[in-house]
């Protein structure tokens, strides 16, 4: 649906010589995705769709095409590759490469993104599975937040949760006394 309103709304635009924005908004386009109105009665229904004006025919015309393409030719959708747990980690690493990029008044931005991040965390984790480096092994950025993620990864850094003037905030820290780790008891 959202790929044949684009389409329509880009050639408008090319037409008009006006901005895709101007002939209709991301965010009307993709009420109209999930409502897929069928008439002009239940388009108009629709918040914000008063604006149409003249074009609210073509949109209907629209939804119909799109609503008529067969399911199998439809675009795909990767499946998700993270479990909820390993998205979670990667937010708490996310947040350690921008403590880390503060700290060493660097960009984030600069460091990497996210796969940057799961590029270095299979590589610390499987350390022979691949034998080039990632970005975030290599050179400066080792030196800034490569080595730092492995001692976090590894215990060597801890994530605390502190207030600091009433905000919480996470703090990384290397202990000077590590934690003692519990004994296991064995029956």
């Amino acid at each position: 649906m959202l790929r044949e309103l684009v389409h329509w709304r880009s050639q408008r635009a090319q037409r008009l010589d006006k901005p895709a924005r101007w002939v209709l908004r991301d965010d009307l386009m993709v009420e109209m995705a999930k409502r897929q109105p069928k008439t002009l009665d239940e388009l108009k229904a629709l918040r914000g769709m008063g604006a149409l004006g003249g074009v609210a025919g073509d949109v209907v015309l629209v939804v119909a095409r799109a609503l008529a393409i067969p399911r199998d030719t439809w675009p795909t959708r990767e499946p998700r590759r993270d479990a909820p747990e390993d998205a979670m980690v990667l937010k708490i690493l996310t947040a350690a490469l921008i403590h880390v990029a503060n700290e060493s008044l660097v960009a984030a931005g600069l460091l990497g993104g996210n796969e940057d991040m799961k590029e270095l965390i299979d590589h610390i984790l499987e350390p022979g599975a691949n034998p080039d480096p990632p970005k975030l092994a290599q050179g400066w950025r080792r030196v800034v937040c490569g080595d730092y993620i492995r001692d976090l990864l590894f215990g060597k850094t801890l994530l605390r949760i502190v207030a600091d003037r009433g905000r919480l905030r996470l703090a990384f820290e290397r202990p000077t006394d590590p934690w003692p780790l519990p004994e296991s008891s064995e029956d």
